[in-house]
């Protein structure tokens, strides 16, 4: 009976035994008898690889990329140029002067001039004030005016020609080579007299830019010619006298406003009206 109930016991302790002799057994190897020698290259130093070694251990670096493959947001653009306005010469306002003037003095375009002088204001210009004229010609170089003789005229012709308007008004314009006449400022629809006696030989609108005007070719030879008027009151072939009605002052054609474009041809030539001896 003894024997019995010490069999489960012994067998314990013979697996417990065998199990202890495995580990003691595992963690005490036997070296090899033959080991295999470690070779001199193991025993160096770590230091800085050589130029060969780097190229053989570092990944290859791309080549740097050059400006033909370079991508196109990479290339620097030029900022587009503003534009340049046209050649032209810069005229100098002089008392008087309007934008329509300088335009036909100059041979220009009236809305050129308005596009390149943007702070321009077309209903006030001052003396002084430099406008660029693109595209425009030199302004012509203004004609002598002969002196005038200091012997008054005695002619029967002396103090015939009587004053355009029924008011004295205001010469915005004088008379030179580039505009051979006189502008007189007046209200609008002021009444526009014959200088002097003659035939009318043309009333109605023109396309030179003087609007409706009227021309009158007096006995003496002399030529009137009136432009920018509102209306006309006279018909090709009229005979008027001297002080008669014959337009109203308007602002027709190439005008900025309203006034009386008077201009006299003598012997076939522009002469300053100013130079008439007019009636007072």
């Amino acid at each position: 009976m003894l024997l019995r109930r010490l069999a489960p016991l012994a067998a314990v302790t013979v697996a417990a035994i065998t199990v202890l002799s495995l580990v003691a057994a595992t963690s005490h190897a036997t070296p090899p008898s033959n080991p295999s020698p470690l070779p001199p290259e193991a025993f160096r130093p770590v230091g800085p690889l050589n130029g060969a070694e780097a190229r053989a251990t570092s990944s290859p670096t791309p080549p740097a990329p050059t400006g033909e493959i370079l991508p196109r947001l990479l290339v620097r653009r030029t900022p587009t140029s503003e534009p340049t306005a046209p050649e032209g010469p810069e005229h100098v306002v002089r008392t008087g002067d309007t934008l329509w003037q300088i335009a036909a003095w100059h041979r220009a375009d009236l809305d050129l001039i308005l596009q390149w002088n943007p702070d321009l204001d077309p209903r006030r210009i001052v003396a002084g004030q430099r406008v660029l004229v693109p595209g425009g010609r030199p302004m012509p170089t203004p004609a002598p005016t002969p002196k005038a003789s200091t012997q008054r005229d005695t002619s029967p012709r002396s103090a015939t020609h009587l004053w355009p308007l029924p008011v004295r008004g205001t010469i915005t314009t004088r008379f030179s080579a580039a505009h051979p006449g006189i502008d007189v400022a007046a209200r609008a629809g002021t009444p526009v007299r014959a200088i002097g006696a003659g035939v009318v030989t043309w009333a109605g609108w023109k396309t030179n830019g003087g609007g409706y005007v009227v021309v009158i070719r007096h006995p003496d030879g002399m030529v009137s010619t009136y432009n920018h008027n509102r209306v006309v009151t006279v018909r090709v072939g009229q005979e008027v006298a001297r002080g008669e009605q014959i337009a109203a002052v308007g602002a027709t054609g190439w005008a900025t406003g309203p006034h009386l474009d008077l201009r006299i041809r003598m012997g076939g030539e522009l002469i300053d009206p100013l130079r008439l001896d007019w009636a007072r």
